[in-house]
């Protein structure tokens, strides 16, 4: 799991599922592919892509520029592939697995192909 830490001092770090490092890590596939939406392949290659760990950054003191919103949504066999992995468990970001995650999604992979 990952940590990010927090302004609020020193003591609080904030957990990070699995799964969101996952999603965190397809969405910056796609946004590198220039693709419209996060799609089936992009979580399984984020899946595929070991977790580094890192020392966390130092706080920025400023000044800050803006960035855009950074968003995509996911196509609709990767929502499709989610919802049948969050099936297997009573689902909520926390306990769904990778595992779980993986195999549906390897079964939508293998379902397209037929």
């Amino acid at each position: 799991m990952g940590v990010v830490r927090s302004d609020h001092g020193p003591e609080v770090d904030v957990v990070i599922p699995p799964v969101i490092e996952v999603f965190l890590r397809a969405l910056l596939l796609s946004k590198k592919e220039g693709a419209p939406e996060i799609g089936v392949d992009h979580l399984l290659a984020a899946l595929a892509t070991p977790t580094t760990e890192s020392k966390p950054a130092e706080q920025a003191t400023g000044p800050y520029v803006p960035i855009p919103h950074q968003d995509k949504v996911f196509s609709t066999e990767a929502k499709g592939a989610i919802e049948a992995a969050c099936a297997l468990v009573p689902c909520d970001l926390e306990r769904l697995t990778i595992d779980f995650l993986r195999t549906a999604l390897v079964a939508a992979r293998r379902d397209r192909t037929k």
